[in-house]
């Protein structure tokens, strides 16, 4: 019911979807937005509604928001069903369905700042799920974990630290394959690597080219490590 309530439901939502309006005229992160706690991606991916005509309000907000928690259920259920077999998973996310089917607590309810890191971090979940499967590490999963890893970042910077375990456990799963050579190994771990750094790589690029890089240093690094600290 939430979904068609065309009001806000925590402040945050609000500063989104000027942030997202405010983009797609000046869609240059750091000069026309200021994000604080939120990255960059939380905006960006609300303006692709109004690519298919939506308008920039909260019902779109919260369509969008109801959409991303579907997609990361969804990616939890597989992964836990290869894990623990499909009757394990239905049961293990049942509480989850109908506590967020349920919930009239806002901070549930509303477009946030972790959607989009969490469903990053589901699918990563999902395809190192898949990797334990494969009988070599597939080269196209370990470049896309790796992806999407170094895009968690700037979705939301506090869920770094559940990247890094990640991207830790696939590093250790080829380690221990006994299987692959130590150059195959060398290779793999270099691909997840390069592939994680890519895309801050090309925030940075970005951000120096349009002459916004030491505002991002400042208010978006700088700006969260200080910001638990008042």
């Amino acid at each position: 019911p939430s979904i068609v309530f065309n009001n806000e439901i925590n402040p945050d939502e609000s500063q989104m979807i000027t942030q997202a309006l405010t983009l797609r005229h000046d869609p240059v992160y750091f000069r026309s937005v200021d994000g604080t706690t939120g990255g960059p991606l939380d905006s960006y991916f609300l303006i692709i509604p109004s690519f298919i005509g939506l308008p920039f309000d909260f019902i779109t907000a919260h369509l969008t928001a109801f959409g991303l928690v579907a997609v990361c259920f969804w990616l939890l259920f597989q992964t836990a069903k290869r894990w623990f077999g499909s009757k394990a998973a239905r049961i293990a996310l049942l509480p989850l369905i109908f506590m967020f089917g349920l919930t009239q607590n806002g901070d549930f309810l509303h477009y946030n700042s972790e959607l989009i890191a969490l469903v990053l971090l589901s699918w990563s979940y999902y395809l190192y799920a898949k990797l334990l499967a494969d009988r070599q590490p597939s080269l196209l999963r370990i470049g896309l974990i790796g992806l999407l890893l170094g895009m968690v970042p700037f979705g939301k910077l506090q869920a770094v630290p559940l990247a890094a375990v990640v991207g830790l456990f696939v590093g250790i799963t080829i380690l221990l394959r006994q299987n692959l050579s130590v150059q195959a190994k060398v290779g793999r771990i270099t691909l997840l690597g390069v592939c994680s750094a890519a895309f801050p790589l090309l925030v940075i690029f970005l951000t120096y080219i349009n002459g916004v890089y030491n505002d991002f240093i400042t208010f978006y690094i700088i700006g969260n490590f200080r910001y638990a600290g008042n």
